[in-house]
């Protein structure tokens, strides 16, 4: 979330020297800039909160099976958020009902990747990033496991992607950094006295 902000505020100060030098006036509205798109509401939800509590970005939480989209689109309108956490399916509604901007959309992010697979998102994923016009927009897909889909979304729609793989072919899907014990207890002060040294 924070290098987010930082790259989108980073390049809102370039934008505006930019500006300043071309003696071209500056936007009066705000345009969508980065787009974070989760599978489920829930999953929104929480990364919307995350937003609000870290970040000084302007944002709108889009889903589905809440709020109307017109009541959402008013808050895009009113807003005008620098940012979007969605789902897949309300994002598009929106695009399609109400013509939403995303020609300054600079970031994609795509959160739990695999998981958007199971849930069957592979065609809105698409139609979402044949929406976004900008031709230097940078994606990023975060995923527990990187199924084909993945890998093909990443061969088609980026350019030299890259992988960071935290825990590689191991089948413990565990740094080696990273531990496992389990401490049996028989009773609650025995397990207060654990929980106490550990923390």
């Amino acid at each position: 979330m924070l290098p987010l902000e930082y790259q989108l505020k980073y390049n809102e100060q370039e934008s505006s020297l930019d500006e300043s030098e071309d003696s071209t006036p500056s936007r009066s509205q705000q345009k969508v800039r980065a787009i974070i798109l989760e599978p489920t509401r829930e999953l929104a939800t929480q990364v919307q909160k995350q937003v609000e509590k870290f970040t000084s970005l302007k944002s709108c939480l889009l889903y589905g099976g809440g709020e109307s989209k017109n009541h959402q689109y008013g808050l895009i309108r009113k807003i005008k958020p620098e940012l979007l956490v969605c789902t897949p399916g309300r994002l598009i509604d929106v695009i399609d009902s109400y013509d939403l901007d995303l020609s300054e959309v600079n970031y994609f992010v795509l959160d739990e990747g695999d998981r958007m697979l199971d849930m069957g998102f592979q065609d809105d994923i698409v139609t979402i990033q044949d929406k976004i016009t900008n031709d230097n927009i940078r994606s990023m897909i975060f995923s527990a496991t990187v199924p084909p889909f993945i890998q093909n979304i990443a061969k088609e729609c980026m350019e030299n992607p890259v992988m960071v793989d935290l825990v590689g072919d191991d089948s413990n899907q565990l740094p080696d950094t990273i531990r496992n014990k389990a401490i049996i207890s028989s009773d609650f002060d025995n397990k207060l006295a654990h929980i106490q040294r550990f923390v």
